[in-house]
């Protein structure tokens, strides 16, 4: 067989094909994205649950920073329309949360000449204001109505990342399996707690995560196989363009972009034999965009603080200033990973407490300055089916390093495979390891932050799951393929039901207990296993419902 066949067989199915006309392989694509709507219906529906307290009459109140932020810019400024008190100006120091926390100020907010700024990247702002102007300028978008749009667009890119998967690589496994994933990665913990709180630091991660898995989407898509270079390189730039867009949401990503970019470049490039300008041509269009935003980003700052590189951080208006250090790092590390919950014999449950000085292992001293603040589930314990990943690494790096000794039949066809499948899995990758870096060194872990790697720790779960499934030629025992089938299922649901009773714990603030207390009651006199008693958990105390006005709310 030439390589120019083999290069044809690889492309058969591909996004990029030409060939007009449904195939085996399309009609068994379209059977699966069919059996993906109940899945997606469930998950949406879950989402409205729980980011509406139980869909209570009386919903959370919402904070509406980025409708301010988008207030300001149709104002034609970068500061917000609102104004500090004169009575927080006037003290020597108003960002001492000690001798000004009894005045009221906006929560988190950069205090920087007398206006009130923000520190979130304004990319989500810009579109409210895209929509105030075609809507109306009375419109209001609250931080709740991105958190969701964000996290169902977040959702739809995984439903076709994972139908494509299935279809390029793991095409003998049943038609449902992509519905099953996208029930682990929509409904997996922390995503269902969060929406108790659904205010703009959530709504910053969530649209961020959103244009980096878009991202990853369309690499995975390029390196497949697009026989038109036109195609090809417009998927590169799509790429490109969607990391750019995280970067405007949350520039915290600037570590796993930077590796994003290259490890893309080069693996699209790699598809047909290396030519230095071909690669160019693929750099260039994954970095002008990232590029444009960064500069962008940079006069953004220097137009509000007078330099290109501060984002305002250090004017926060917050209990306790951000600067990382690197004695937090493995603290952090351990909370992320390994970090419990309670377990109490009233619904729901468990129980992610505050100052969780309990759950904290003995090596990490309260003066070190670290303080488990916030709720908090590791990976391990609410994703336990993170342990397949390192199937998923195994597969890309066997296929890389099998195509490299060249010691196959059909170089072209295994080529495809080995690059798409090192380009989804590197760059899964790469953002679990790289995305959350600079939350490392702050004092304290959160929920929210897990966000940042949970999408691509999944996929990597997922893919690595996928790659223990022996296909039909395969000489694997059935009664090791049944056990390693029941051994996913089993994560799986863990995960699905752990998440939901953290979604019923009602996020930081506990909003089905406090909005639609009918429903708490109800549950919990139905489903509880002994009567009324004290859990370990913070105060909530006047103030603590989401809104970002009181000076107690937590970042």
């Amino acid at each position: 067989m030439t390589p120019e066949s083999g290069y044809r067989r690889a492309d058969a199915g591909s996004l990029c094909a030409d060939e007009p006309g449904a195939t085996p392989a399309w009609r068994s694509t379209i059977a699966a994205a069919v059996l993906l709507a109940p899945a997606l219906a469930v998950v949406v529906g879950a989402y409205a649950f729980f980011i509406t307290a139980g869909f209570s009459a009386k919903p959370p109140p919402s904070q509406r920073y980025y409708n301010m932020l988008a207030d300001a810019f149709l104002a034609k400024q970068l500061h917000l329309q609102q104004l500090p008190e004169r009575a927080l100006l006037e003290q020597a120091d108003p960002y001492d949360y000690k001798t000004s926390h009894r005045l009221w100020r906006l929560w988190d907010a950069s205090l920087y000449d007398g206006k009130y700024y923000f520190y979130w990247g304004p990319l989500p702002a810009l579109v409210i204001a895209g929509v105030k102007l075609a809507a109306g300028p009375e419109t209001i978008v609250t931080d709740r109505t991105v958190v969701l749009v964000c996290n169902i667009g977040r959702l739809l890119v995984g439903a076709v990342l994972f139908v494509l998967v299935r279809r390029w690589m793991f095409p003998w496994l049943p038609v449902w399996t992509p519905a099953a994933a996208v029930l682990v990665f929509g409904l997996a913990n922390p995503y269902l707690y969060e929406l108790g709180r659904p205010g703009i630091y959530e709504a910053a991660i969530a649209c961020a995560q959103l244009f980096l898995l878009a991202g990853l989407l369309a690499a995975f898509v390029a390196t497949h196989g697009c026989r038109n270079r036109r195609r090809e390189l417009l998927l590169v730039a799509t790429a490109g363009f969607c990391w750019a867009a995280a970067l405007a949401c949350r520039v915290s990503l600037l570590f796993a972009v930077a590796a994003l970019v290259p490890l893309t470049g080069i693996l699209v490039s790699l598809r047909e034999p290396w030519s230095f300008r071909r690669f160019s041509a693929h750099l260039a269009a994954l970095a002008a965009p990232i590029a444009l935003v960064l500069l962008s980003l940079g006069a953004y700052n220097y137009a509000r603080y007078g330099s290109f590189t501060d984002f305002g951080t250090g004017y926060m208006l917050t209990g306790q200033r951000y600067a990382p250090r690197m004695s937090m790092v493995l603290p952090n590390l351990e909370a992320y990973v390994f970090r419990r919950f309670d377990v109490t014999c009233r619904f729901p449950y468990v129980s992610t407490p505050f100052f969780a000085r309990h759950l904290t292992p003995a090596w990490v001293r309260p003066d070190s300055g670290y303080i488990p603040k916030e709720p908090l589930v590791g990976l391990l314990f609410g994703i336990p089916g993170i342990v397949f990943a390192v199937s998923a690494v195994v597969r890309a790096t066997t296929g890389f390093a099998r195509w490299r000794s060249r010691a196959v039949a059909h170089e072209t066809q295994t080529r495809v495979e080995a690059l798409s499948t090192a380009c989804l899995v590197g760059g899964a990758a790469v953002i679990v390891g790289f995305a959350g870096l600079p939350t490392l060194g702050v004092w304290f872990s959160s929920m929210r932050y897990l966000s940042d790697v949970t999408s691509a720790a999944l996929i990597l779960a997922i893919v690595g799951f996928w790659t223990c499934l022996p296909d039909r030629n395969s000489r694997t025992s059935r009664c090791r393929a049944r056990s390693v089938a029941l051994l996913g299922a089993t994560f799986a649901t863990y995960t699905i039901v752990l998440s939901v009773l953290l979604g019923f714990q009602g996020g930081y603030f506990r909003v089905i207990e406090k909005r639609n207390p009918a429903l708490h009651e109800k549950l919990q006199s139905a489903l509880s296993f002994c009567d009324a008693e004290s859990v370990p958990d913070r105060p909530i105390r006047k103030g603590h419902d989401g809104h970002g006005g009181g000076a107690t709310n937590p970042r």
